[in-house]
């Protein structure tokens, strides 16, 4: 794992806390999980900056944006109590799927420098 990825994940790690402090916050009335959050959110976004100094932006966003989704189902259920419908569950291996499709392009393209054009 290099450098960039590591701030991939810290990015990812305080996003996930920054979205439970929202929950937490009950729409911004409860000023420390409202600090908190903010404060959670910042530093993700410094992170995702650093991550994208290495890693093409179109990967880095889609992976910290899919991930935190995908967490956010299971956070949403185990901690808040929320229902894991079918759907949900089918919506949380389309967006894992895609994130193990999106390492496997980046490898791709890291490997042949240029991956093949689709269309004319």
């Amino acid at each position: 794992m290099n450098i960039y990825s590591v701030y991939l994940v810290s990015a990812i790690f305080f996003g996930v806390n920054g979205q439970i402090a929202l929950n937490y916050s009950a729409g911004f009335t409860q000023v420390g999980f409202t600090i908190y959050s903010l404060v959670c959110y910042f530093i993700a976004f410094s992170f995702l900056s650093l991550a994208v100094r290495g890693i093409p932006l179109s990967i880095a966003y889609a992976i910290w944006g899919g991930t935190g989704a995908a967490l956010s189902i299971f956070i949403g259920r185990f901690l808040f109590g929320e229902s894991l419908s079918f759907i949900k569950f089918l919506a949380l291996f389309m967006i894992v799927f895609g994130i193990v499709f999106l390492h496997v392009t980046r490898r791709f393209d890291s490997e042949n420098k240029k991956a093949p054009k689709i269309g004319g």
